[in-house]
Protein backbone atom coordinates (compact mmCIF):
# COMPACT_ATOMS: atom_id res chain seq x y z
CA UNK A 1 0.00 0.00 0.00
CA UNK A 2 1.12 3.58 -0.94
CA UNK A 3 1.79 5.74 1.46
CA UNK A 4 -0.48 9.15 1.58
CA UNK A 5 0.47 12.77 2.36
CA UNK A 6 -2.67 14.38 2.90
CA UNK A 7 -2.61 18.07 2.70
CA UNK A 8 -5.10 20.80 3.21
CA UNK A 9 -6.59 21.05 0.16
CA UNK A 10 -6.94 17.39 0.20
CA UNK A 11 -8.97 17.83 3.18
CA UNK A 12 -11.02 20.52 1.85
CA UNK A 13 -11.56 18.55 -1.28
CA UNK A 14 -12.71 15.38 0.40
CA UNK A 15 -15.16 17.61 2.31
CA UNK A 16 -16.77 19.00 -0.94
CA UNK A 17 -17.05 16.06 -1.86
CA UNK A 18 -18.72 14.64 1.00
CA UNK A 19 -16.32 12.24 2.03
CA UNK A 20 -15.51 12.18 5.66
CA UNK A 21 -18.73 13.38 6.78
CA UNK A 22 -20.29 10.15 8.78
CA UNK A 23 -23.62 10.07 10.18
CA UNK A 24 -25.57 11.27 13.15
CA UNK A 25 -23.96 10.05 16.40
CA UNK A 26 -26.86 8.26 17.04
CA UNK A 27 -26.52 6.61 13.99
CA UNK A 28 -23.58 5.94 13.69
CA UNK A 29 -22.14 1.94 13.82
CA UNK A 30 -19.94 0.93 17.08
CA UNK A 31 -17.29 -0.93 14.81
CA UNK A 32 -16.87 3.11 13.03
CA UNK A 33 -15.81 4.00 15.99
CA UNK A 34 -11.89 3.81 15.27
CA UNK A 35 -12.80 5.89 12.33
CA UNK A 36 -13.94 9.29 13.24
CA UNK A 37 -11.59 12.22 14.24
CA UNK A 38 -14.46 14.73 15.30
CA UNK A 39 -17.56 15.80 15.66
CA UNK A 40 -19.80 18.96 14.41
CA UNK A 41 -23.05 19.93 15.74
CA UNK A 42 -23.86 16.22 16.11
CA UNK A 43 -22.47 14.83 12.93
CA UNK A 44 -19.06 12.92 13.09
CA UNK A 45 -16.50 13.81 11.01
CA UNK A 46 -14.20 10.67 9.56
CA UNK A 47 -10.60 10.83 9.93
CA UNK A 48 -8.96 12.15 6.11
CA UNK A 49 -6.14 10.14 6.56
CA UNK A 50 -8.15 6.57 6.86
CA UNK A 51 -10.36 7.24 4.36
CA UNK A 52 -7.35 7.93 2.04
CA UNK A 53 -6.11 4.76 3.10
CA UNK A 54 -9.41 2.86 2.63
CA UNK A 55 -9.77 4.86 -1.21
CA UNK A 56 -6.18 3.37 -1.81
CA UNK A 57 -6.99 -0.47 -0.72
CA UNK A 58 -10.03 -0.45 -2.97
CA UNK A 59 -8.20 1.25 -5.74
CA UNK A 60 -5.73 -1.31 -5.56
CA UNK A 61 -8.28 -3.74 -5.29
CA UNK A 62 -9.90 -2.64 -8.60
CA UNK A 63 -6.64 -2.08 -10.54
CA UNK A 64 -6.14 -5.80 -9.36
CA UNK A 65 -9.62 -7.14 -10.69
CA UNK A 66 -9.04 -4.96 -14.23
CA UNK A 67 -5.96 -6.47 -14.69
CA UNK A 68 -7.09 -10.09 -14.40
CA UNK A 69 -9.58 -9.56 -16.94
CA UNK A 70 -12.94 -9.57 -14.15
CA UNK A 71 -16.26 -8.33 -15.76
CA UNK A 72 -17.58 -5.05 -13.34
CA UNK A 73 -21.35 -4.20 -12.87
CA UNK A 74 -21.45 -0.92 -11.53
CA UNK A 75 -25.18 -0.51 -9.76
CA UNK A 76 -26.68 2.49 -8.57
CA UNK A 77 -30.20 3.10 -8.49
CA UNK A 78 -30.86 6.42 -6.33
CA UNK A 79 -31.32 9.23 -8.00
CA UNK A 80 -28.06 11.02 -6.27
CA UNK A 81 -25.89 7.95 -8.02
CA UNK A 82 -27.26 8.28 -11.48
CA UNK A 83 -24.92 11.02 -12.32
CA UNK A 84 -21.83 8.95 -11.44
CA UNK A 85 -22.89 5.54 -12.37
CA UNK A 86 -22.77 7.06 -15.59
CA UNK A 87 -19.88 9.02 -15.44
CA UNK A 88 -17.99 5.80 -13.97
CA UNK A 89 -19.60 3.32 -16.37
CA UNK A 90 -18.87 5.35 -20.00
CA UNK A 91 -15.33 6.27 -18.40
CA UNK A 92 -14.33 2.83 -17.99
CA UNK A 93 -16.64 0.99 -20.67
CA UNK A 94 -18.78 -1.12 -17.95
CA UNK A 95 -22.07 -2.53 -18.28
CA UNK A 96 -24.43 -0.80 -15.12
CA UNK A 97 -27.73 -1.09 -13.73
CA UNK A 98 -29.05 3.07 -12.82
CA UNK A 99 -32.84 2.48 -13.12
CA UNK A 100 -33.95 -0.59 -11.28
CA UNK A 101 -32.58 -3.94 -10.49
CA UNK A 102 -33.93 -6.57 -12.05
CA UNK A 103 -34.70 -9.65 -9.77
CA UNK A 104 -32.80 -12.41 -11.06
CA UNK A 105 -30.30 -10.52 -13.04
CA UNK A 106 -27.35 -12.54 -11.60
CA UNK A 107 -29.09 -16.12 -10.49
CA UNK A 108 -31.10 -16.67 -13.69
CA UNK A 109 -28.31 -14.91 -16.26
CA UNK A 110 -29.44 -17.42 -18.61
CA UNK A 111 -33.13 -16.01 -19.17
CA UNK A 112 -31.81 -12.47 -18.72
CA UNK A 113 -29.36 -13.10 -21.55
CA UNK A 114 -32.26 -14.33 -23.76
CA UNK A 115 -34.26 -11.00 -23.15
CA UNK A 116 -30.81 -8.98 -23.79
CA UNK A 117 -30.34 -10.36 -26.46
CA UNK A 118 -34.18 -10.25 -27.74
CA UNK A 119 -33.97 -6.25 -26.94
CA UNK A 120 -30.34 -5.94 -29.32
CA UNK A 121 -31.86 -7.96 -32.17
CA UNK A 122 -35.19 -5.41 -31.94
CA UNK A 123 -33.64 -2.55 -31.45
CA UNK A 124 -31.13 -3.48 -34.78
CA UNK A 125 -34.24 -3.88 -36.59
CA UNK A 126 -35.46 -0.68 -36.08
CA UNK A 127 -32.07 1.01 -37.02
CA UNK A 128 -32.38 -1.26 -40.45
CA UNK A 129 -35.57 -0.14 -41.06
CA UNK A 130 -36.83 -3.83 -40.74
CA UNK A 131 -39.62 -3.19 -38.90
CA UNK A 132 -41.39 -1.27 -41.69
CA UNK A 133 -43.31 -3.75 -43.07
CA UNK A 134 -45.61 -3.76 -40.31
CA UNK A 135 -48.89 -1.96 -39.72
CA UNK A 136 -48.66 1.51 -37.82
CA UNK A 137 -50.38 -0.21 -35.03
CA UNK A 138 -47.40 -2.93 -34.90
CA UNK A 139 -45.00 -0.46 -35.23
CA UNK A 140 -45.89 1.54 -32.25
CA UNK A 141 -45.85 -1.42 -30.13
CA UNK A 142 -42.77 -2.50 -31.19
CA UNK A 143 -41.23 1.13 -30.58
CA UNK A 144 -43.23 1.22 -26.71
CA UNK A 145 -42.22 -2.51 -26.05
CA UNK A 146 -38.46 -1.57 -26.96
CA UNK A 147 -38.39 2.40 -24.76
CA UNK A 148 -39.50 0.02 -21.91
CA UNK A 149 -36.48 -2.67 -22.49
CA UNK A 150 -33.93 0.32 -23.63
CA UNK A 151 -34.69 1.11 -19.59
CA UNK A 152 -33.98 -1.91 -18.56
CA UNK A 153 -31.35 -3.15 -20.50
CA UNK A 154 -29.33 -0.11 -22.37
CA UNK A 155 -26.91 -0.29 -19.35
CA UNK A 156 -26.43 -3.87 -19.55
CA UNK A 157 -25.95 -4.09 -22.98
CA UNK A 158 -22.22 -4.72 -22.84
CA UNK A 159 -22.43 -7.50 -20.07
CA UNK A 160 -21.58 -11.00 -21.82
CA UNK A 161 -21.11 -12.65 -18.25
CA UNK A 162 -22.01 -13.05 -15.39
CA UNK A 163 -19.92 -10.12 -13.44
CA UNK A 164 -16.65 -11.32 -11.00
CA UNK A 165 -17.40 -7.60 -9.55
CA UNK A 166 -20.21 -5.89 -7.98
CA UNK A 167 -19.54 -2.32 -7.43
CA UNK A 168 -22.74 -1.11 -5.25
CA UNK A 169 -22.91 2.50 -4.39
CA UNK A 170 -25.26 2.58 -1.29
CA UNK A 171 -24.88 -0.75 -0.23
CA UNK A 172 -27.97 -0.44 2.39
CA UNK A 173 -30.06 -0.02 -0.43
CA UNK A 174 -28.95 -2.71 -2.66
CA UNK A 175 -29.34 -5.25 -0.17
CA UNK A 176 -31.30 -7.25 -2.61
CA UNK A 177 -28.67 -6.99 -5.20
CA UNK A 178 -25.72 -8.00 -2.72
CA UNK A 179 -27.47 -11.43 -1.40
CA UNK A 180 -28.41 -12.42 -5.14
CA UNK A 181 -24.62 -11.62 -5.54
CA UNK A 182 -22.97 -13.99 -2.80
CA UNK A 183 -25.43 -16.45 -3.76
Amino acid sequence: MTQIEIDQNMILELANAGVIYGHKKSKTHPKMRAFIGAQRNEIEILKPELVMRRLDKAVEFLKEKKKNGAVFLIVGTSVSAHEAVDTFAEAFGFPYVKTRWLGGTLTNWGMLKERLKYYLDLKEKREKGDLAKYTKKEQVDFTKELEKLRIKFEGLKNLKKIPDVLFVIDPKTHETEIREEKR
